[in-house]
């Protein structure tokens, strides 16, 4: 999954994790949520999300991402499959 964005009039109504439950429910593979790291309410959002869905076994670090031209550091949560 490329990205995920749940639009503003949704946005704190528990529409977001809602979805991101249901595909991880779906789909039990390893997932990787990378996240700018200057994107606080993002962080914030996934923080949360993830640690309900896993009840806190998941990975988090900060990791230079290559992206096509240039590299980024990112936050990566990561969960799923070989880690629960």
């Amino acid at each position: 999954m490329e990205a995920f964005f749940i639009i503003a009039r949704f946005q704190n109504t528990g529409v977001g994790r809602q979805v991101a439950k249901q595909i991880w429910q779906m789909h039990k593979v390893l997932w990787e949520v990378a996240v700018i790291p200057e994107n606080k309410p993002a962080l914030i959002f996934w923080r949360k999300v993830i640690n309900e869905f896993t009840k806190g076994n998941y990975l988090e670090e900060v990791k230079l991402v290559q992206m096509s031209d240039y590299k980024a550091e990112r936050v990566i949560f990561e969960f799923g499959a070989n880690i629960l």
